[in-house]
């Protein structure tokens, strides 16, 4: 499986440095759940992540949230491969 984080699903904000904001977006309480069960599916293989802009990112809100969410999928895919 092939993941891609688009960051701008996200609410504005939660994640203001995005090229197309979203007034309300997907909230993290939704996003968050679902990234754990593709992780935990141990089927994910790649990772990337869309539409972070440095440039737009006030106090880097949208990089540390981006952050999180690569940590926390990552970790849960290294679990459900047994680590």
């Amino acid at each position: 499986m092939y993941l891609t984080l688009d960051i701008d699903a996200l609410p504005q904000a939660v994640a203001p440095g995005v090229s197309a904001p979203a007034a309300r977006g997907v909230p993290l309480e939704v996003a968050e759940p679902l990234l754990d069960a593709v992780a935990a599916s141990g089927k994910l293989r790649l990772l990337d992540v869309a539409e972070l802009c440095p440039r737009l990112d006030r106090d880097a809100a949208t990089a540390r949230v981006a952050a999180r969410l690569i940590h926390r999928v990552t970790h849960a895919a290294w679990r459900a491969r047994g680590g």
